[in-house]
């Protein structure tokens, strides 16, 4: 049996773990977010060494465990959360208000990830307004570690052989599925412990066969093991290099930087050259307050985006870099270190303190989320003001038309069209409108709408349209002449609505006041103008709508002269936005259709 020891060298990789994941978190090119695998592999050899130690040692117990699993999380959790929950109320829109506060509550749930992959999406909040984004590492994390006592309460009854076929087998399960949804579903092999937890189960296998003796781990010359430590060093190095962060989860960069990092832990000898490079005082310096440093600094980063209009510069996110290290070091000398000590930190006043905490955390959190995001703080109404406002054109169904001398007017495609209607609506307040939505899968897929739906043009719904509003998008436009020729061919009115965008970051707003909020602008992003271009000359000007008429100077309005945001999302349109942008349908060929007929 070969003893557990504490190994610097692990201090110093966690040290290049964090340092590249704030980079990459601070949206800084040329190294991946393969860190956050960095650590996945470390928790699982060292939870895994200490909890055999105890084990063998007759010390471990469920309760025991627990324990310090909350000793080691909670108290400097806790404290972030309470900090950041005063600047959140402070400084973001609704939409992102509620978003936190349902953060709050997942991650002391151990569920963040849960959240992140059920939100994801279309509808998914942007992840730069995410203070707790981070934390979905955490709970992949605590659901494994929730699950590993009882693996190793009934461990002790099961052979040996069984015990390490068991676990090898339940690694190369994960990894498959790892490699399966990866393909199919991203969002899941990303966020879920079934797809990651192979990563933690690396560094188990590791610490069993470490605490056992396995000859492949130990019987190896120190020559070679030499070897195998700078190969795995490469390897981690090449993960941090092989892909951006911004593409997502991708297998290879990922099993490079488990094996890269199994490798060191395996074969990183006393005195080999990865061993003295890692354990430079620096490095270690920095790995012992990692946890505490990884915290903070996504909130850091959140609220240095939202207080801004456009993106930070480059320099800022360096400077909030080196805060998040000294705020992490406060963190971990004065509340890590104090609450993970039973002699300076009883279990008597550990519950009701840190239990106090999250408590007040939770009750916070859930009234966020309840309320919507406190959006009386505005002085709004939610039903006019937040995405439900979008979502109501889809209540019009699917049915025929039925009512005799309405204009009929179907709304087809996604929530670009839907704020297209909701303006026109808006824009020509006529009570003989008969609006219907369709929405299909086909079309998002970039499959020509009309060819996809043949049982569609032959249908009453069809047939009674007299108007057609549609919004274009870049899988839209081969289809676009064909259909339109069809649609016109039968008589009917056919609108395009453009693109449109209300800049990088709408959360700045929420800290005017009165007036000074009034006619604010954003700075519109330079695809807009593209994809404007490219759609303007695609569709006939007759079937055009352009929202370009209320731009000015590459901005873009984003409150009304009284205050009112016309975006709750910087996608969609409020109802003060689809009112505002009405003087865009009134300069467009639409113009010429309705207002005529309005009364």
């Amino acid at each position: 049996m070969v003893p557990f020891r504490y190994r610097a060298e692990l201090d110093g990789l966690r040290a290049v773990a964090i340092l590249t994941t704030m980079w990459s978190h601070a949206g800084f090119r040329g190294l991946s977010g393969s860190g956050i695998d960095f650590f996945f592999v470390i928790s699982g050899y060292l939870a895994t060494s200490i909890a055999l130690r105890d084990r063998d040692l007759g010390r471990f117990g469920v309760g025991r465990y627990l324990v310090r699993r909350a000793r080691r999380i909670l108290p400097a959790l806790v404290v972030v959360m309470l900090a950041t929950l005063p600047v959140a109320v402070l400084v973001m829109l609704p939409d992102e208000l509620e978003n936190y506060g349902q953060s709050l509550v997942a991650t002391l749930a151990s569920g963040n990830n849960v959240l992140l992959w059920l939100t994801s999406g279309y509808w998914d909040l942007a992840s730069d307004f995410k203070p707790f984004l981070h934390t979905w590492s955490l709970g992949v994390e605590e659901q494994f570690y929730l699950l590993f006592p009882l693996v190793l309460v009934v461990a002790p009854r099961v052979p040996a052989r069984v015990r390490t076929i068991a676990l090898v087998a339940a690694t190369l399960a994960s990894l498959a599925l790892a490699l399966h949804q990866g393909l199919v579903d991203v969002d899941s092999a990303y966020y879920l412990l079934p797809a990651r937890a192979w990563e933690i189960l690396v560094g188990c296998l590791l610490a069993v066969g470490a605490r056992r003796g396995w000859r492949w781990l130990v019987a190896v010359s120190d020559g070679r093991a030499r070897w195998l430590a700078l190969l795995g060093l490469g390897l981690v190095v090449a993960s941090l290099v092989g892909a951006p962060a911004e593409e997502g989860f991708r297998l290879p960069v990922v099993a490079a930087a488990v094996a890269g990092v199994a490798l060191v832990i395996a074969f990183a000898r006393s005195g080999s050259p990865v061993t003295r490079l890692l354990s430079a005082r620096p490095l270690v310096a920095v790995g012992v307050v990692t946890f505490s440093v990884y915290l903070w600094h996504q909130p850091l980063f959140v609220f240095a985006r939202v207080l801004t209009p456009e993106a930070p510069p480059a320099w800022l996110f360096v400077v909030l870099m080196a805060v998040a290290l000294g705020v992490g070091w406060l963190s971990w000398r004065f509340v890590e270190e104090p609450f993970r000590r039973p002699a300076r930190m009883s279990l008597r006043r550990f519950v009701p303190v840190v239990g106090g905490g999250v408590a007040v955390v939770v009750v916070a959190g859930a009234v966020l989320a309840g309320s919507g995001g406190l959006p009386a703080r505005l002085g709004e109404d939610p039903a006019e003001a937040s995405i439900d406002y979008n979502r109501r054109i889809s209540e019009t169904g699917r049915e025929p038309f039925d009512r005799p001398g309405a204009t009929n007017v179907l709304v087809v495609g996604d929530s670009w069209s839907r704020d297209l209607a909701n303006s026109v609506l808006e824009t020509y307040p006529r009570a003989d409108l008969e609006l219907r939505h369709l929405h299909g899968p086909s079309f998002d897929a970039g499959v020509c709408f009309l060819a996809a739906n043949p049982e569609l043009e032959g249908s009453a719904l069809w047939a009674g349209a007299d108007v057609v509003l549609v919004s274009i998008g870049d899988e839209y436009e081969p289809c676009l002449r064909g259909e339109l020729a069809s649609m016109t061919a039968e008589g009917k009115a056919v609108f395009y609505g453009g693109p449109k965008n209300f800049g990088d970051n709408l959360n700045w707003v929420v800290q005017r006041r009165g007036d000074d909020r009034a006619g604010l602008t954003n700075r519109l992003p330079g695809w807009v103008a593209e994809r404007e271009a490219s759609s303007s000359a695609l569709v006939p000007a007759e079937h055009y709508v352009s929202w370009s008429p209320l731009w000015r100077d590459g901005h873009t309005p984003i409150t009304d002269d009284a205050g009112a945001l016309l975006s709750p999302d910087r996608v969609h349109f409020t109802r003060a936005g689809a009112t505002l942008f009405g003087d865009a349908l009134r300069a467009s060929p639409l113009d010429a259709y309705f207002a005529p007929l309005d009364h």
